[in-house]
């Protein structure tokens, strides 16, 4: 039984440990308990990944549905992104101080409402701020999960095994987001609308693993519980006002020479650097000896003094997985969009031009799972950066047209583009290179 503390430790199952998170001992569990932890976490990731790859799936669909240009399109993807990006900080104070678990129940039942909301969305605008409210229940779901796994797993192999099957939940959602959602738009009645109904259904099953998976949390050692409200407010008007002038500077009036566009521009920096101070602020004045609380000088939401852990590594490592997921989302969301509108192909012939993403992702995953015990990260770090960016910059060299050419030449047919749909499109004006014909 899954739930029986009875059984023996295993290799899955760590022994009672202090938990630092927490400030009480982790308990002994099964191992089938400790699979269904794993399991409920990699799911709540596929989640997080797929309600992004079922909404750049569906985006030329509910173009034409909604009647809009591709300029505009973007804020469906956008919208998530934002609100779960900005919320991180916030979310994970709270998770640390009500319950992992509790605010991971309450982010999963956010994500069911927000998708039901979504498929029921009638206009472009609407389907946008829904959006965002889902984004809410990501950020929400992902600091607790993390939380929960770092609780659950004390430093050992099992907590190695433990966070590379959960970073496999990417690329797993990327798959059911493509795949899934490219069945459901192009097969289904409700077309994209149906992604979202399997977006809720999976957020279900997810909650229902939670409910009956995992530990009770204790209660938070910390004396002083309290949340920086001004921090809060500056990061995420922060973060707010830098993505919205991301992503509106294009399309704008007057573009980035836009009045509006230019003032945001200046405030959002401004924002952020203060927060950066204000949290150098808190953290100083918290560590002065004669320290007395007050209501200016609550816990800092991020302390600086983490990014300079292991000699300033921890600041690389984020500040290179930021770089990486900037240019594999951004790639992502206009090669759908080439695929769809511009090749005039199909959603599941799309999914399937996508597919090596997917498998590499597992593959990398599971190399990583057994090698990251041995190797230093640096090594890992600088072997999968140069496998992300040199495909990159091979492409901008002049020989690799030839390369490109032989290997368009031995893909199979569906990898290439039927020249009666560039015709049917109207693309026969601008022809591929001869030798790629």
């Amino acid at each position: 039984m899954a739930g029986d503390d009875r059984e023996p430790a295993t290799s899955m199952s760590p022994d009672h440990r202090r938990d630092t998170n927490a400030g009480q001992p982790t308990p002994r569990r099964s191992l089938h308990r400790s699979i269904l932890i794993v399991v409920t976490c990699t799911l709540a990731m596929i989640i997080n990944v797929s309600n992004t790859t079922f909404a750049t799936i569906s985006l030329p669909t509910i173009g034409r549905e909604f009647n809009v240009p591709v300029a505009k399109l973007q804020w469906v993807v956008s919208a998530y992104s934002l609100a779960a990006g900005c919320l991180l900080l916030f979310f994970g104070r709270v998770a640390d101080l009500h319950g992992r678990k509790r605010l991971l129940i309450i982010g999963l039942s956010w994500l069911i409402a927000s998708a039901l909301g979504c498929a029921f969305s009638n206009n472009l605008t609407v389907f946008a701020i829904i959006r965002g409210f889902q984004g809410v229940g990501s950020a929400a779901v992902i600091p607790s999960v993390v939380g929960i796994l770092s609780r659950s797993f004390p430093p050992s192999r099992a907590r190695a095994i433990a966070f590379t099957t959960f970073a496999a939940g990417a690329p797993v959602g990327g798959a059911i987001g493509s795949i899934i959602g490219s069945v459901l738009t192009e097969f289904t009645p409700k077309t994209w609308r149906s992604t979202f109904y399997m977006a809720a259904g999976l957020a279900a099953m997810d909650l229902i693993l939670a409910i009956v998976s995992i530990e009770k949390d204790g209660r938070s050692p910390e004396i002083d519980r309290r949340i920086d409200w001004i921090g809060t407010v500056l990061v995420t008007s922060g973060l707010i006002l830098v993505f919205y002038v991301l992503a509106s500077g294009e399309v704008a009036s007057k573009r980035w020479a836009t009045p509006h566009i230019i003032a945001l521009l200046v405030i959002a920096p401004i924002l952020l650097c203060a927060f950066v101070l204000w949290q150098f602020r808190l953290e100083r004045v918290r560590e002065h000896p004669d320290f007395s609380p007050g209501w200016l000088t609550p816990p800092p939401l991020m302390k600086p003094s983490f990014w300079a852990r292991a000699h300033g590594r921890m600041a690389a490592i984020m500040f290179i997985g930021m770089l990486t997921w900037c240019t594999f989302i951004g790639w992502n969301f206009w090669l759908q969009l080439y695929y769809q509108r511009f090749l005039g192909i199909g959603p599941i012939l799309t999914s399937a031009r996508l597919m090596p993403l997917v498998v590499a992702g597992i593959l990398c995953n599971a190399i990583v799972a057994m090698v990251v015990s041995r190797l230093p990260v640096v090594y890992l770090l600088g072997m999968f950066s140069l496998y992300h960016y040199c495909p990159n910059g091979i492409c901008m060299i002049e020989p690799s047209r030839q390369v490109l050419a032989r290997l368009w030449r031995r893909a199979p047919r569906f990898y290439s583009p039927p020249s009666y749909r560039r015709r049917r499109i109207g693309l026969s004006a601008f022809p591929l290179p001869a030798s790629w014909q």
